[in-house]
């Protein structure tokens, strides 16, 4: 099952209208002689088989997916990329699942399962100007028979890459660095999220995605702190996905009410719009064994 070509995408995004949208925040503090003790976020629900640990968003089209309404939800040029989703893809003795993530202009990531249940690649691409120059081509295997919640770091001038799933680093099972320099987003970039369905529809929830202002070390406990718990759960991201760093990133894409609200992002980036027939619906707990350390 392949995803839709980014170089095939590529040309109609151009057509796509540039929304402009934009959020203000403020910040209040109140004057006291002792200092406000600081929020830790609650720890999220235990995942069993009847409680995902987040809800999950289940892609009911092959082919199908979601679209950005802005465009360029990016810096023009930035080194340092930040990524945190949680998915569930199944597979079985004759049927498969992929999801995709691609930012057109610089990244596209691909989770794709095996039949029989083998172990599922993730396969990540780093580079600019719509990928016509590769940084970063690499294939990674995940654990196999579960949910997963996937984070990656990249500094792409340094050619750092780090992949964790469910708490854990991935070693590249094949390719690696091939060039390095600045990503680049531009007024005709936009972001997909397309899947492959054969039956078994996969699913995704509580995506996040930034630029950061420097490289966040995912060999740092804390900062996976910021998305997972220790104990397998998910962290609370924020209303607006603030939480890990004080500022809603361009994309935050979680569910609160129906799965429609999916294409609500909560970031600052502007909202999502369903492409080429895709219909959501929230994907039933034990759909995938809980994650596991």
């Amino acid at each position: 099952m392949r995803l839709l070509n980014r170089r095939d995408t590529a040309a109609g995004l151009l057509a796509l209208p540039a929304l402009v949208a934009g959020k203000a925040r403020a910040a209040k503090q109140l004057c006291s002689s002792v200092a406000d003790a600081p929020v830790v976020p609650p720890t999220g629900p235990t995942c069993t088989p009847t409680v995902n640990p987040v809800p999950l968003v289940q892609f009911n089209q092959n082919g199908g997916g979601l679209q950005s309404s802005l465009q360029g939800l990016f810096p023009s040029s930035f080194r340092y990329f930040l990524y945190s989703a949680w998915f569930c893809c199944p597979a079985d003795a004759t049927h498969t699942t992929d999801i995709g993530f691609n930012a057109t202009e610089f990244i596209n990531k691909q989770i794709s399962t095996v039949l029989g249940g083998g172990a599922p690649t993730f396969a990540l691409e780093v580079g600019n100007n719509f990928l016509s120059t590769v940084f970063f081509n690499g294939t990674y295997h995940l654990p196999v028979n579960q949910m997963w919640n996937v984070i990656f770091s990249v500094d792409s001038v340094a050619q750092v890459m780090q992949v964790y799933a469910n708490d854990a680093p991935l070693g590249i099972m094949s390719g690696g660095w091939i060039g390095s320099g600045m990503m680049q987003d531009g007024p005709a970039g936009a972001v997909l999220m397309i899947a492959g369905v054969n039956i078994l529809a996969p699913a995704m929830g509580n995506v996040w995605a930034s630029s950061t202002a420097s490289f966040v070390d995912l060999t740092v406990v804390s900062n996976r702190r910021k998305f997972i718990n220790a104990d397998l759960s998910a962290a609370n991201l924020g209303t607006d996905g603030s939480a890990p760093f004080g500022s809603p990133p361009p994309i935050y894409l979680t569910v609160v009410g129906p799965p429609i609200n999916f294409l609500t992002n909560k970031g600052s980036g502007g909202n999502f719009i369903l492409i080429n027939g895709n219909t959501l619906t929230e994907q039933a707990p034990g759909t995938c064994p809980c994650p596991t350390s």
